[in-house]
């Protein structure tokens, strides 16, 4: 018995798993409801108001789940209210002539025994129906899935769909659950209200009720020697095209990784990282215009883009950054984006949180299209191609979701002033008080560090607190100085940094708040604000290190300290991590492996 409970341990020390949709699991065709009978034409649709949506969550079978943990129970309840609110702020339908919903078959595995008895009978006042529960089959790496079951007759918009969660992989004891599955609800209902390959053939034109048909919603194209399909509707171009500064642009890329379900249903990591709907959970999750574009296209809803303009992957970089490699023999075009050095400590591309490089040496060989460096194992984070880019994986040691948030993160430099905050923003920085000894072990050391700023509308700067001095940032960004500091201080763009109308920590409370993005134009050039690194590695020549930590210190602090705290933290150290499955997918500790092995043996 003893045995088996180490092996249970050193498995959960040595393995980590990228969370993601499952969406792959469960694939479901809805069918059309026959409650009502079909309108002889569209007429109403011309004649009715688009009026906010109403959703009605039936937890009927949810209650019963008697043998699912209560605290399961209580918070995917609490997320799965507070997602319908977020949708209700987002979204305004054409209602049905009769406007109620009414289930005459089941949902899937939603049996009509199992619901609402009002849902089966009169019908409900509602424009969708959300059946929640907990699949106690699930696979290991899935967190939720969610997709339609019933579509309504005249206008393919859906009228009910199921989400399941995965007890098997939903803590309820980490901080900031609630808004890290808050998160993945948004997503997963959007699987149920448009953003769903099984859906894009009921896609309209609103005007006309008309059926869009599949042509005219996805095209297949070649994009750096892969085919790819992208979406190419008219309000995604237009948003992706103003967002990348890309007037050539001809749609937006799917994701062409994962497995059907998972492929098809979700952006591109490479193009859209960061935002809600791509098909693993990242560490930023931000709902971008383009996202709440395609809902609009979709001829079922007119959409508020309260965004607060937070998803700023790719902003302005023009039409290379979505239509060729990330990374070209070792070198990029995009280093604010894009890394070269194994673990280096970075910003995530939106400047929202805290990271380090995600480069890593697999045993596989990767495929030819991913190959960016001489050594062919050398890749970064799969889902975006191998691309290298800022990558956070400590949650789980931290007990804590978003722990690298410069919102609701810990604090991994309290003696450096960092703060985190809904105001602070991540910059990269190697400034340090002037004149102070304890301070001399990080001179000339840059790192990935939150600190509050103050956005100047009127002169386009802004200004950031480090300590007791004050940064003023240009508004093209840049390396600047202060006489009070030793290092440097790297600006980002003021168009990168300042997108809020007003404060808001991060997507879910833009929404609630209603923020929308500042109007923001560049009639300026972005300087450079990534500091110089060395040579690209191509792999260990040792024995590997561990994945860094970034562990913050035991009593984050809101003051700072004039001197650095006792306990340092983890820096990144500057040799890749062996990724032993080729994937991404799993990282393996070789200590762990080792003691393992050893137990084994004598067992």
């Amino acid at each position: 018995m003893k045995v088996y409970i180490i092996l249970s341990i050193l498995l959960l020390q040595i393995t980590h798993i990228y969370p993601r949709c499952g969406l792959h699991e469960h694939k479901i065709v809805p069918k059309v409801n026959t409650a009502f009978p079909k309108e002889d034409n569209l007429r109403f649709l011309q004649q009715n108001p688009w009026t906010q949506i109403k959703i009605f969550v039936d937890y009927t079978f949810m209650n019963s789940q008697t043998t699912v943990d209560k605290g399961m129970l209580d918070l995917a309840k609490k997320v799965t209210d507070e997602t319908a609110l977020i949708f209700t702020n987002l979204l305004s339908v054409q209602r049905s002539s009769n406007k109620l919903v009414k289930l005459v078959e089941n949902c899937d595995k939603i049996t009509m025994a199992l619901m609402n008895k009002q849902i089966t009978s009169t019908g409900i006042d509602t424009d969708i129906v959300i059946f929640p529960f907990f699949d106690t089959t699930a696979g290991e790496t899935t967190e939720a899935y969610a997709a339609p079951c019933s579509v309504d007759p005249n206008t393919g918009r859906p009228l009910a769909g199921l989400m399941a969660f995965n007890p098997k992989n939903f803590p309820v004891d980490r901080k900031n659950a609630f808004e890290y599955y808050s998160m993945l609800v948004v997503h997963e209902i959007n699987h149920i209200l448009s953003f769903n390959s099984v859906l894009f053939d009921y896609y309209i034109n609103p005007a006309t009720g008309a059926n869009l048909g599949k042509d005219k919603i996805v095209k297949q194209v070649v994009v750096n020697g892969i085919n790819r399909n992208m979406i190419i509707t008219p309000k995604v171009v237009a948003a992706a095209r103003k967002h990348f500064n890309c007037d050539t642009l001809q749609g937006v890329e799917l994701e062409n990784q994962g497995g059907e379900g998972t492929a098809g249903s979700h952006w591109e990591s490479r193009v859209m990282l960061g935002d809600f709907m791509i098909g693993e959970s990242y560490s930023e999750v931000i709902i971008s215009e383009i996202s709440l574009a395609l809902m609009e296209d979709s001829g079922w809803y007119k959409t508020n883009y309260y965004t607060g303009g937070l998803f700023r992957y790719g902003r302005n970089a023009g039409c290379d950054f979505v239509q060729t490699k990330c990374v070209q023999n070792a070198k990029t075009k995009y280093p604010d984006t894009f890394c070269l050095l194994a673990e280096q400590e970075m910003c995530f591309a939106n400047n929202l949180a805290k990271g380090y490089c995600s480069l890593k040496v697999g045993t596989k060989d990767l495929d030819a299209n991913y190959r960016y460096f001489e050594n062919p194992k050398f890749g970064g984070y799969e889902k975006a191609d191998y691309c290298p880019v800022a990558t956070w994986e400590n949650d789980n040691k931290n007990l804590m979701y978003f722990s690298n948030s410069c919102a609701m993160g810990l604090t991994t430099y309290a003696n450096l002033g960092e703060k985190i905050s809904s105001n602070a923003s991540c910059f990269m920085s190697s400034m340090i008080p002037k004149n102070i000894s304890d301070f001399d072990s990080l001179k000339g050391k840059n790192r990935a560090i939150c600190y509050d700023i103050t956005c100047n509308p009127q002169t386009k700067t802004y200004t950031a607190q480090v300590l007791n001095a004050t940064i003023n940032c240009p508004t093209q960004g840049g390396a600047v100085t202060n006489p009070d500091m030793d290092g440097t201080f790297y600006c980002v763009d003021y168009n990168k940094i300042c997108t809020r109308t007003a404060t808001c920590r991060d997507a879910l409370e833009c929404v609630i708040k209603k923020v929308t993005p500042a109007n923001l134009t560049y009639d300026y050039t972005p300087a450079p604000t990534t500091t110089p690194t060395t040579n690209p590695t191509t792999g260990p020549t040792t024995t590997p290190t561990n994945s860094p930590t970034n562990s913050p210190t035991n009593s984050p602090t809101n003051s700072p300290t004039n001197s650095p705290t006792n306990s340092p933290t983890n820096s990144p150290t500057n040799s890749p991590t062996i990724d032993n499955s080729g994937n991404n997918n799993t990282n393996l500790n070789f200590v762990g492996i080792y003691l393992l092995s050893l137990i084994l043996i004598l067992f």
